[in-house]
């Protein structure tokens, strides 16, 4: 995949970026075989954390370059109109707060829905919320990845939690390689899983038209 970098998300400070992997700073019940989901009101969310509200650590690669993550979610027998991203995130000392933002189907392909984004700051962590227009409906069985990438003014931007319900499914972006690894190369962070959730209406069990 091609990893959109924009000139306004590099660092100034970069200087001689480490080739180390990423890091941590350190300090619902289930559908048929799909992703949890966590019904709020009318509403169905997918996540892959642990499904409280805060995070237990901030991953990143402290390097000064942009930090690309994404959540995997896979629909077992009810089809998902995707409506919403919710994120966990923190924007430390940053003064400006600008993420990308995408839906995918294979991680290394093109996106459904990506954008550019100027959010609120948020020094020690919360939630946002992107909203599609339109809405992006998958069938039953299907695969989608929601990807966020946050400046690499940010050291440790990515909210992520150590005890996920359903672990190996969230990954971040190595520049050096070019390759995507999974949060579980993390040291603590083998059952982890990032706080980005999937917020939308899931549906009957037979495919529907995309």
């Amino acid at each position: 995949i091609s990893i959109p970098r924009s000139g306004s998300m590099l660092s100034n400070r970069a200087g001689t970026p480490s080739q180390a992997p990423a890091q941590a700073l350190g300090n619902g019940s289930p559908d048929d075989g799909g992703t949890p989901v966590l019904g709020v009101a009318t509403t169905d969310i997918l996540a892959l954390d642990d499904g409280n509200e805060n995070a237990d650590d901030f991953i990143g690669s402290n390097d000064g370059f942009d930090f690309y993550w994404a959540n995997e979610f896979n629909l077992g027998g009810q089809g998902f109109e995707l409506q919403e991203l919710r994120f966990y995130m923190r924007t430390e000392g940053a003064i400006s707060n600008t993420v990308y933002v995408g839906v995918y189907q294979d991680i290394n392909g093109n996106a459904l829905a990506e954008g550019f984004l100027n959010l609120s700051l948020s020094p020690s962590g919360g939630w946002y919320t992107v909203t599609l227009n339109p809405s992006i409906q998958f069938n039953a069985g299907e695969t989608f990845y929601l990807m966020i990438g946050a400046s690499g003014v940010i050291g440790f931007p990515a909210g992520a939690d150590d005890d996920g319900m359903v672990p190996n499914k969230g990954f971040y972006y190595d520049f050096f390689s070019a390759q995507w690894f999974n949060l579980n190369t993390i040291g603590g962070f083998q059952n982890g899983a990032f706080l980005v959730r999937a917020v939308g209406n899931l549906s009957g069990g037979g495919n529907q038209s995309p």
